[in-house]
């Protein structure tokens, strides 16, 4: 729920020492250190951590990247939470999700390189959108 969100979004920028909207590996290395108190992880765990929620290789974590994490770990991801991301996506209720829906929902200020990357990531390069079934199968691959 949008409180829960803004309780991600509280944790997130009391991670982002920089305030620049992202966690660098130094950022997320003094956060773990911080707020978990059981369990000590490696440089090189922590390291592995950043690696696999850097999801767009940017060298960073974004905002998005660690909503993606936190839903994935606390079992958010389901099929009818997907079922609604979709439709939000499609904005236009065109039944796919076209490089347009992205930039309505990204903004004017999107970045075109990334915007670009996901659009190859998820085979909209061929036709220029991605129907329900291809979005379902971005989401679990290993189906």
């Amino acid at each position: 729920d949008k409180s829960s969100l803004g309780d991600l979004k509280d944790i997130f920028l009391s991670f982002d020492s920089e305030n620049n909207g992202t966690l660098s590996l130094g950022e997320l290395k003094l956060a773990l250190r911080e707020y978990s108190q059981t369990v000590i992880l490696t440089d090189d765990e922590i390291a592995t951590m950043f690696m696999g929620m850097d999801y767009d290789q940017s060298g960073q974590i974004h905002y998005i990247e660690f909503l993606a994490v936190v839903a994935e770990c606390q079992g958010l991801v389901t099929i009818e939470n997907l079922s609604e991301a979709f439709d939000r996506l499609d904005s236009d209720n065109s039944g796919v999700i076209s490089r347009e829906n992205l930039i309505s929902i990204l903004g004017s200020d999107h970045n075109d390189n990334l915007l670009m990357s996901m659009i190859t990531e998820a085979g909209m390069n061929k036709t220029g959108q991605i129907d329900y079934p291809q979005f379902l199968k971005l989401m679990y691959p290993e189906q």
